[in-house]
């Protein structure tokens, strides 16, 4: 073997050993999961995107070691899950497939803290609504889970808001445009929106409240009117 081989199969060794040694120092919490793991790991803990093979199998996004965001577990029994997880636990849409008196079933739609909701996802709640004139809710079903705000009055987009405060139940902040609110959110969420802006006269000032849960996972633009 000539040095220049040897050193290359040193490296490749070396960087071989050190993403195993990643891995297996990356650990994964729910107990039938663990085993092996392959994938994005942060203080410790299964984080990102990976697939755990342990007496179970999944694979998708994961949060603090467990499984959170849009992923597939495979149970042992061969019953299979794929939608939304929040914090190890079914939430938001899904598709169920299990055996039931020996023959396959399919159960679809809204899960809540791993329990079935039913199969009608549920149109969004508004929690408050103080100071709105009115909204508007758009789902663009872009494969995206995102929720994004756009302030109106008179016909025209809102430049006399200060103090925009968001705050939500998952997600991070995000801005597209004109337009601000939360992107990788786990559906359900409750987004509350508080903010001050001038009256349609701009002779006083007002303090304006919106809070919203919405169920169904999608790329949502909402208006709200002043």
């Amino acid at each position: 073997m000539t040095k220049l081989a040897s050193i290359t199969f040193l490296l490749i060794s070396f960087f071989i050993n050190q993403h195993i040694i990643a891995q297996s120092g990356c650990k994964v919490l729910p107990k039938d999961l663990q085993g092996n793991y392959d994938g994005g790991c942060k203080k410790g803990l299964a984080n990102g995107t990976g697939i755990a093979k342990g007496k179970d199998t999944y694979s998708g996004e994961w949060k603090k070691g467990l499984p959170n965001g849009h992923g597939k577990y495979i149970w042992s029994t061969g019953e299979v899950f794929e939608g939304e997880w929040s914090k190890g636990l079914k939430n938001g849409y899904g598709i169920y497939h299990f055996k039931y008196n020996n023959k396959d079933t399919v159960i679809e739609g809204m899960w809540e803290n791993d329990i079935y909701q039913g199969k009608q996802k549920k149109a969004p709640e508004i929690k408050q609504q103080y100071n709105i004139d009115k909204y508007q809710i758009n789902n663009i079903n872009a494969f995206q889970n995102r929720v994004l705000f756009d302030f109106w009055q008179n016909g025209t987009r809102n430049s006399s808001i200060e103090d925009l405060k968001l705050i939500s139940s998952s997600g991070t902040l995000t801005s597209s445009g004109k337009l601000t609110g939360f992107d990788n959110i786990i559906f359900p969420v409750t987004i509350m929106v508080r903010y001050n802006s001038y009256n349609k006269l701009h002779t006083a000032k007002f303090n304006a409240v919106f809070e919203i849960t919405i169920f169904k996972a999608g790329d949502y633009e909402i208006k709200l009117f002043n």
